[in-house]
């Protein structure tokens, strides 16, 4: 059983620990302990927080900024040194009101697809020209109001990622997935979660789209 003092320390080594207690192994106070379980916390975190945000959308890795278009040769729009993935474009209404109606997202976002190109991002929408304001996940460090959900989901899926790494137990292993799979079932219900689809054209990140249509790139 998890120990509930871990579930209250909301903090990346407390996300850590959620996870080696799904594995069995004692806590870590520090990324930086010399042992195995540390020095694995330690690669996979990262991997896992940003495979879950590229993946889904959550209001705590929620940013809205507006967009700042490169006047030059090249093209395209600057990308913000926090970003992580795309999630669509709005204008300055969806950006005043982004947290308060964060479940209707997909109502004030128009979806599009966007690819970095050497530091830039290219937007690939008939309508961007309509738009003002990026919508993106980021890489929050304040975990102080993490959901409960995600702070579980991310702990799942460090975890997940680990298991073969320090255990080599493939039952674990899929016990694991399997509280992954009912922590996202919880968050769908909890916080509206939305599934966000990858385009499966190289390089690109969003919502897939039909044939180009703006000439961006």
């Amino acid at each position: 059983m998890t120990d509930p003092s871990i579930l209250n320390t909301k903090n990346a080594i407390g996300i850590a620990n959620f996870a080696l207690s799904q594995l069995s192994i004692d806590p870590i106070a520090s990324f930086d302990e010399k042992t195995k379980s540390a020095k694995e916390m330690a690669r996979n975190f990262q991997i896992a927080k940003e495979t879950i945000l590229r993946e889904y959308v959550f209001d705590w890795a929620h940013r809205a900024e507006k967009l700042i278009a490169y006047n030059d040769d090249q093209g395209g729009y600057q990308k913000p040194n926090d970003y992580i993935n795309f999630i669509g474009l709005g204008d300055a209404c969806s950006y005043c009101c982004c947290s308060s109606e964060w479940k209707n997202l997909t109502v004030f976002t128009h979806k599009a697809s966007v690819r970095q190109i050497n530091g830039r991002l290219y937007i690939d929408s008939c309508c961007c020209d309509s738009y003002d304001t990026l919508h993106y996940s980021f890489n929050n460090q304040n975990y102080a109001d993490i959901s409960a959900d995600l702070f579980e989901i991310i702990g799942y899926k460090l975890a997940y990622i680990s298991a073969m790494q320090i255990t080599r137990n493939q039952s674990l292993v899929e016990f694991v997935r399997e509280r992954l799979e009912f922590a996202l079932q919880k968050a769908r219900m909890h916080e509206g979660l939305e599934h966000k689809p990858i385009s499966n054209k190289p390089g690109y990140a969003g919502y897939p789209l039909g044939p180009k249509c703006g000439g961006f790139f």
